[in-house]
């Protein structure tokens, strides 16, 4: 299954920790934000197969950024990606029983923002 989020720039754990600084209510809104933009991702993913996924599978996560800033793979907050997938029924969890293996790709100097979930 491919999910596609155009015009939207991955999430950086350091975005995250300083919004966490702040107040539980500006997190709750970041994460509800999220849901709702992976929600309409899923909804609008042709050729779904039957959800949630019943094995244990692999995410691809493919995130591309206009700009070229020099960004770090594992800066990337795909907590907020996982925990949104498993609210839209893709996923029945995302612990080690239903995710075999993660991976993430940066692209740098793209067209667009994007992220792209591949789940094989």
């Amino acid at each position: 299954m491919k999910i596609e989020i155009d015009n939207r720039q991955a999430l950086l754990w350091n975005q995250v920790i300083k919004q966490l600084a702040r107040h539980w209510a500006i997190k709750k809104k970041m994460f509800d934000e999220w849901e709702e933009i992976v929600h309409w991702a899923v909804y609008q993913t042709k050729n779904k197969p039957e959800l949630p996924f019943k094995t244990p599978k692999t995410i691809k996560f493919e995130v591309w950024y206009k700009d070229k800033r020099r960004r770090d793979p594992d800066g990337v907050c795909i907590k907020i990606l996982l925990d949104s997938l498993v609210k839209a029924g893709v996923l029945v969890d995302d612990s080690y029983k239903e995710i075999e293996e993660i991976s993430i790709r940066l692209k740098v100097g793209q067209p667009i923002d994007k992220i792209t979930i591949n789940i094989l």
